[in-house]
C-alpha cells in the first residue's frame, strides 16, 4: 500500500511539474532556413501512398528534403501533435532517421531526443513555433553542437541541423496539407550501430507516424509506448529495387509465390518462400482429417528449427529484405512480411505491383529454374508485441469493444456462404469487411494510403485494429499495408477462423450485416 501511495504521488509530482512547462516559443524564422526555399529548387525524388518527397542539392554538399502529404485533421490538430512529438521537452520518442539518396552518400535527418536541452548525441536542440491566421502555422527546429563540450566516446559531431513541419488547412474540409522540410549537415561518419539504428526511421515514415496519431486520435501530452514494436513496414517500386539490388548493399528479396511460377522466372538473386513452412501444423488434406487443423494459421515458435528456416534463405539480422508476391494471389506476401516483422526484423518492404511489375520494368532481368545458392544468413527472431494476438487476448480486447475488428475475407465467407477449410462458416461478432482484393488497384498495385483509410476506415476508435480470415495470410497483408501505408500497426489474428471456427463455444454470425 506504501508503495502504491508513493507512485501515486510520485505520478502527481510529475503532472504538475510536466504543466508547468513553458509554451514553444514563437519566434521569426532565420533568413536561411530551409523551410523558406522556394519550391522550385526541388525535384522529385519519391512517391509513396500519396506523399511526395522532393530534394534540392547544392554546390557545397547539402541536401535539404521536402515531403508534402494530406493529412485528414484539423489543422490546428495537427499542429499540437507537432509541438507534441517534435518540440516540447518532455519524454520524447527518439527519432533517428537515416535515408540513402540518389547519388548521395548516407544522411542524417531530424535526429534529436531528450533530456532537455541536450541530449545523447550530444548537441543543443532549440524548438520554436510561428503561426499563420487561417489555422496553420510551422513547427521548426535548429540544433548545434559548436557550444556543447565534446564527449569521451561514442559521439556523432553535429555541425548544423535545421528543418520543421508546415502545416495549413486542406482543400477540403477536415482536412490538412503537411509539408516536412529537412537540412542536414554532418561533422562526422555515424558509428556503425547509430547507423543500424537510424534506418528504422526515415522522413516519410515520419509522417506515417504522425497519420498514425492522429487516426488513433492522439493528443498532445501523449507519450508513445515504450512497448511499441521495432522495425518498419515500407512498400517500394521495382525500379528502386533495380537501383538496390546493383549497389554495394543489396536487399535479400524473399517471393512468396508457388515454386513452379518462381522457377518459371524470378528476380535475379531470389529465394522462394512458402508460408505454410512457417505454420504450428502445415496446412494439407492429412493434417484436416487426422490431425489439428485449428493450427494451420498460427504461426509456428520461435525455436531453433524455425530460425533454421530463415537463416537457410539468407535472412540476416541487418540485411534489408523484399518481400514479392503476384497481385492475382492470397497475399502471400502479406503473411511472409507480417511473420518477419512480428520476429523482429528491422526493414521489411513490399514490392509494389509483385512480380508483373519487376517484368514490365525495361531492362529488368529475368532468372528461371531453382533459386541460387546463398550465403546462410545469422537472423535471430525477437517477437514483438503488438503485431500478433492470440485466442485469449482476443477474447478480452473483444469483451472491451475498443478495438476495430477487420475481415480480410470475400463476402461470401464474411456472410457464412462458403467455408475454406474451417469447421464452421461465418464472421467474429463485430467484424468489418475489407476484403483482401479491394488491396490492389485495377493495376495490381497496392491501394493508396487515401484508399486504405476509405476501406478500413473509420479507425479512430483510440486503439489500433485487429485483422483477420481464414488463417491469417489475406489478413496479414492488410496488417502490413496499414502500417506501411498510414503507420497503423495492427494486430493479425493468425489463428484466424480455422482456430476459432474450430470452437463450438465461439459465437460466429452469419448473413448479410443488418
Amino acid at each position: 500500500m506504501y508503495i502504491l501511495f508513493l507512485a501515486a504521488g510520485l505520478a502527481l509530482l510529475q503532472a504538475a511539474a510536466l504543466a508547468a512547462l513553458p509554451p514553444l516559443p514563437e519566434r521569426a524564422f532565420p533568413i536561411d532556413h530551409p523551410c523558406l526555399l522556394p519550391d522550385s529548387l526541388f525535384e522529385p525524388l519519391a512517391t509513396s501512398g500519396g506523399d511526395e518527397t522532393r530534394v534540392a542539392r547544392f554546390a557545397d554538399g547539402r541536401v535539404v528534403l521536402r515531403t508534402s502529404a494530406s493529412m485528414h485533421a484539423a489543422a490546428r490538430q495537427v499542429l499540437a501533435i507537432l509541438e507534441d512529438v517534435e518540440g516540447w521537452p518532455r519524454f520524447i520518442k527518439r527519432i533517428r532517421s537515416l535515408s540513402v539518396l540518389p547519388s548521395h552518400p548516407l544522411s542524417i535527418h531530424v535526429v534529436f531526443d531528450t533530456p532537455w536541452p541536450l541530449s545523447d548525441r550530444d548537441y543543443a536542440f532549440f524548438p520554436a513555433v510561428v503561426r499563420d491566421g487561417q489555422g496553420g502555422g510551422t513547427v521548426f527546429w535548429e540544433a548545434s553542437a559548436e557550444s556543447v563540450p565534446p564527449k569521451k566516446q561514442g559521439v556523432v559531431r553535429v555541425a548544423r541541423v535545421r528543418g520543421g513541419f508546415a502545416v495549413s488547412p486542406g482543400k477540403t474540409e477536415g482536412s490538412s496539407t503537411l509539408i516536412y522540410t529537412e537540412l542536414d549537415s554532418f561533422g562526422e561518419t555515424l558509428p556503425a550501430a547509430a547507423r543500424e539504428a537510424a534506418r528504422t526511421r526515415g522522413p516519410r515514415e515520419i509522417v506515417a507516424a504522425l497519420r498514425s496519431l492522429l487516426l488513433q486520435g492522439g493528443s498532445p501530452g501523449a507519450t508513445p509506448s515504450a512497448a511499441s514494436p521495432r522495425g518498419r513496414a515500407r512498400i517500394v517500386e521495382a525500379a528502386w529495387l533495380r537501383d538496390k539490388l546493383g549497389s554495394g548493399a543489396p536487399p535479400l528479396v524473399l517471393d512468396s509465390r508457388p515454386r513452379r511460377d518462381f522457377e518459371a522466372g524470378h528476380i535475379p538473386g531470389a529465394r522462394n518462400i512458402d508460408w505454410k513452412d512457417f505454420t504450428a501444423v502445415r496446412p494439407n488434406a492429412g493434417t484436416y482429417f487426422f490431425g489439428n487443423p485449428s493450427r494451420w494459421g498460427l504461426l509456428a515458435e520461435p525455436d531453433a528449427r524455425l530460425t533454421a528456416r530463415l537463416c537457410q534463405i539468407g535472412v540476416s539480422n541487418g540485411r534489408s529484405i523484399v518481400v514479392m508476391g503476384d497481385p492475382e494471389g492470397w497475399g502471400e506476401e502479406g503473411r511472409i512480411a507480417w511473420m518477419l516483422l512480428a520476429l523482429g526484423a528491422r526493414d521489411v518492404s513490399l514490392l509494389d505491383g509483385g512480380y508483373p511489375s519487376w517484368k514490365s520494368l525495361p531492362g529488368a532481368e529475368v532468372e528461371r529454374g531453382p533459386a541460387s545458392d546463398i550465403e546462410p544468413g545469422d537472423f535471430e527472431p525477437v517477437p514483438q508485441g503488438g503485431r500478433r494476438v492470440r485466442l485469449d487476448e482476443l477474447r478480452s480486447l473483444l469483451a472491451e469493444g475498443r478495438r476495430a475488428l477487420l475481415d480480410a475475407r470475400t463476402r461470401e465467407e464474411f456472410e457464412g456462404k462458403r467455408l475454406r477449410g474451417q469447421k464452421r462458416g461465418g464472421r467474429i461478432p463485430g467484424a468489418r469487411l475489407v476484403p483482401a482484393a479491394s488491396l490492389y488497384d485495377a493495376s495490381g498495385r497496392y491501394v493508396s494510403a487515401g484508399e486504405l483509410n476509405r476501406l478500413a476506415g473509420p479507425l479512430s476508435s483510440g486503439a489500433p485494429p485487429i485483422t483477420y480470415c481464414t488463417g491469417g495470410v489475406r489478413s496479414a497483408l492488410l496488417a502490413v499495408l496499414l502500417e506501411a501505408r498510414l503507420g497503423i500497426i495492427a494486430a493479425n489474428y493468425d489463428g484466424s477462423l480455422w482456430e476459432w471456427g474450430a470452437r463450438p463455444e465461439l459465437p460466429l454470425e452469419t448473413g448479410p450485416l443488418p
